[in-house]
């Protein structure tokens, strides 16, 4: 119940802290979601910090937008190089293309 209350994905849409307490300090480590992606996140004071996905298959990752209002940029941080990712806006999500085995870090500009 807890690790549902931290990371959801059933619709094919990972969203970080979805049904967890406002205003209440929490992170996770490499929860496992849809699409074959580990997921880690923190959130403090109700603000979420970022989002960092290991893709384990490659392919397409959709990802709810924690920071409404704002877009989201996507970088590709492999062998302590950092190298942005195209990405784009579906609805409040946003979408991009992963590789195999390839780490990536989802934060507010």
């Amino acid at each position: 119940a807890i690790n549902s209350m931290l990371l959801q994905s059933h619709d094919r849409t990972i969203r970080v802290f979805p049904a967890w307490i406002p205003g209440r300090d929490a992170a996770f480590k490499d929860l496992r979601a849809y699409g074959a992606f580990l997921v880690s996140s923190a959130t403090r004071r109700g603000v979420v910090s970022h989002i960092d996905l290991t893709s384990e298959v490659g392919g397409e990752c959709r990802v709810w937008n924690p920071w409404p209002g704002k877009l989201c940029k996507v970088v590709q941080v492999d062998a302590g190089r950092q190298m942005e990712v195209p990405c784009r806006a579906d609805g409040n999500a946003v979408a991009f293309t992963t590789a195999k085995g390839g780490h990536y870090r989802i934060q507010a500009p």
